[in-house]
């Protein structure tokens, strides 16, 4: 046991003397010799990338078993992976190295910047600003729809979503505004009621729905007699405010004023003019429903402004006034102070003075063999040639324009730039949008009936605006209004246009009162008118009822309309029977209204006037020859000529007044108030009040007058 401890520590000492021994011998063994690298390249010496790339570098190397490493001269340009995959990262170059050994090989790299490349447009599809319905009518609004040219629309009353039994909206209507950049589209002809409308633009489609459109007010007394007769619509659209079957529509620009074509009675006419004119080839007015009836319908639809040429400045300083005295200073012509002196005929000269019309005249006649004050109706072209006037250069003259000066018993009388038309029937002239504009001329309907005038501006007229003359009248109602049907011009409705000023350059009349045109809405010898939610600015002579005390017209009313700082005739009444309620008489500066008869205490003139509101009027009513106002419920503000002879402020509705129509059935007797007689008023005699669409209060009539007449906004 001793022997064997003593023997351990002798054997650890020869085991580690042996480890030690061939430790060491294991340390000193040689490594391994690489092989020397005769040659390395790639397969490209260069490369040029843009930013994003990738390219793979092959290298070739001697001996194959060589280990190879790779680096960028320039990392922010390219990386090189271990593999020899360049990536090109940005704009600039760099060295790309492959090296095995001391052996090195090279590529050299240029980067470019990636191309800028326009984004392809994101679909952008219809954006709609604004839409709207309006009185038998709507509008969208949207954005032009960009590489679009041609836009296609569609209507139809909400609910219905196939549009198998859509409108089609016509092209004429859809109108792009280049410098805007929008569209705007205006739907016209359609019944009360929501609709759902459909744009369709390239590929891109969308609706607009719930668009609510409203019912025009159809009362007064051209809706009440056409009733009466059975006619469905005054002018080209049926009561329900659809085109009436068969009729005819066509639209009138600027561009094409001139040029635009229509069939009227089987003949083709070129120009806005000359289609209004067809209808005088007819032999006669269509009078009864049944004639009417049979007169195929026309709609005319002005887009934008229509304009006329009209003659150059020349104003001439008078001498004499009305009553022929030498230097008057001013007068009051028509209730407007004037300093537009009385002319006479040896005044009328060319602007340089030079030429006299009336010298002109008189050789005319001398030539022809004639008296020299015989009457000569002096044509544009003869005003041209013998050097008077000339028109102006900066308008396309519209073809076809009455533009003439008559001489007659030693006096000038003129009229110029008006459209007169004859035996029309069944016509709507309407402003499609908001700035629809007849510009230095108007119209003059003779013997027209079922006439309808809507959304236009009349601006700068050189005589009338829009005035109406038939050639029959009747000085009685007769049988059951037997008398009155006979009439020739009639079922008249004139309604939300705008008035403004009229404007004459060259006013040859002794009286020197056209200088601001020669009235906005005359009327005579005409049965069963209405002029309703029309805004009138700055009139001089507004309306006429009656050219002369033996004409008559039965059955005029006037409601909604607003009056803004006009002068006088609002309206000048003569034989008729009127109704003027909810209207708006703001700022008169004249006579603002005037109701004459026809003769001394002849009881002719009778206005009924209801609910209206008069502020700052200075001459508010007028009466003469047996001319009767009765007045109820109507406010007057700062208001002069009030309470005169021939005025009765009523008290009730149904009060009489002292005087009587003179139409009138033939039973009745002593007083006679033709606004509660139900035969012919639209009276409801048992509520004992107007039998309308819409009647408010004074008041609230003045509100809805400044909000809803005159064009669309």
């Amino acid at each position: 046991m001793k022997t064997l401890k003593k023997l351990i520590p002798a054997l650890l000492s020869a085991a580690l003397a042996l480890v030690m021994v061939f430790g060491i011998a294991a340390c000193s063994t040689a490594a391994p010799t690489e092989p020397e690298v005769t040659e390395i390249s790639l397969s490209n010496q260069s490369l040029s990338l843009t930013a994003g790339d990738r390219s793979n570098l092959v290298v070739t190397v001697n001996p194959e078993t060589a280990y190879v490493t790779w680096t960028s001269s320039n990392e922010d340009v390219a990386v090189v992976t271990s593999a020899g995959t360049v990536v090109a990262l940005k704009e600039g170059t760099t060295t790309v190295t492959a090296k095995a050994g001391t052996k090195t090989a090279t590529c050299q790299v240029t980067v470019s910047a990636v191309p800028v490349v326009e984004p392809e447009p994101e679909p952008v599809g219809i954006n709609v600003t604004a839409y709207g319905g309006y009185n038998e009518g709507a509008y969208v609004e949207f954005d032009a729809v960009p590489g679009v040219d041609v836009y296609q629309m569609t209507y139809q009353l909400n609910g219905d979503y196939t549009y198998s039994a859509a409108g089609y909206v016509d092209q004429e209507l859809i109108r792009v505004d280049e410098a805007t950049g929008k569209v705007r589209a205006d739907i016209v002809g359609m019944k009360a009621g929501v609709y759902d409308i459909m744009i369709e633009a390239g590929a891109y489609s969308k609706i607009v729905r719930n668009v609510s459109v409203s019912k025009y007010d159809r009362s007064g007394y051209a809706h009440y007699g056409a009733e009466k007769a059975g006619l469905d619509g005054i002018g080209g659209y049926k009561n329900d405010g659809t085109p009436k079957d068969g009729a005819q529509i066509i639209y009138v620009t600027e561009e094409t004023k001139n040029t635009v074509k229509a069939v009227i009675d089987g003949a083709e006419y070129t120009g806005i003019v000359n289609i209004l004119s067809a209808a005088n080839k007819r032999s006669g007015a269509a009078i009864s429903v049944e004639e009417i009836n049979n007169v195929q319908p026309l709609i005319v639809r002005v887009i934008g402004k229509i304009s006329a040429a009209t003659w150059k400045p020349i104003e001439y300083k008078g001498h004499l006034n009305k009553n022929g005295v030498e230097d008057p200073g001013t007068y009051e012509g028509d209730d407007k102070a004037s300093n537009y002196y009385y002319i006479n005929a040896d005044d009328v000269k060319s602007a340089d003075g030079t030429v006299s019309l009336k010298q002109k005249c008189i050789e005319y006649n001398q030539a022809a063999g004639k008296e020299d004050n015989t009457k000569i109706e002096i044509s544009q072209n003869m005003l041209i040639e013998w050097g008077l006037n000339e028109l102006q250069e900066d308008i396309t003259p519209l073809n076809g324009l009455q533009n003439k000066i008559n001489w007659d018993k030693g006096e000038f009388d003129s009229s110029y730039n008006n459209c007169f038309t004859k035996f029309n029937a069944n016509v709507t002239v309407e402003g499609i949008g908001t700035d629809a504009e007849l510009f230095q001329w108007g119209i003059t309907w003779k013997q027209a009936s079922s006439i309808e005038v809507r959304n236009l501006t009349f601006d700068d007229y050189t005589e009338d605006a829009c005035a109406f003359e038939g050639n029959k009248d009747a000085k009685t109602y007769g049988e059951n209004g037997a008398e009155v049907d006979k009439m020739d011009g009639k079922y008249i409705w004139v309604h939300n246009n705008q008035f403004n000023e009229g404007k004459n350059y060259w006013d040859v009349v002794p009286e020197q009162d056209k200088h601001e045109g020669d009235g906005a809405t005359d009327l005579k010898k005409n049965a069963y008118v209405t002029m309703s939610y029309n805004h009138y600015i700055k009139n001089h002579k507004t309306g006429l009822v009656g050219g002369g005390d033996s004409q008559t017209d039965f059955g005029i009313t006037f409601h909604h309309n607003w009056y803004e700082d006009c002068n006088s005739r609002l309206p000048l009444g003569r034989f008729a029977n009127m109704h003027m309620y909810n209207n708006y008489y703001d700022g008169s500066t004249g006579t603002n209204m005037s109701i004459r008869g026809n003769k001394d205490n002849s009881q002719s003139a009778y206005a009924f006037v209801e609910n209206c509101y008069f502020e700052n009027v200075k001459k508010t009513f007028e009466t003469s020859k047996g001319g009767v106002i009765k007045v109820f419920g109507c406010v007057f503000v700062e208001c002069n000529s009030v309470d005169v002879t021939g005025v009765t402020k009523a008290e009730t509705r149904e009060q009489e007044v002292t005087n009587y129509n003179d139409y009138k059935p033939a039973t009745a007797t002593g007083n006679y108030c033709f606004d509660i007689n139900t035969d012919f008023f639209y009276y409801d005699a048992e509520a004992k009040k107007t039998k309308v669409s819409y009647i408010t209060d004074a008041e609230k009539a003045k509100e809805d007058c400044m909000t809803l007449s005159g064009v669309l906004k």
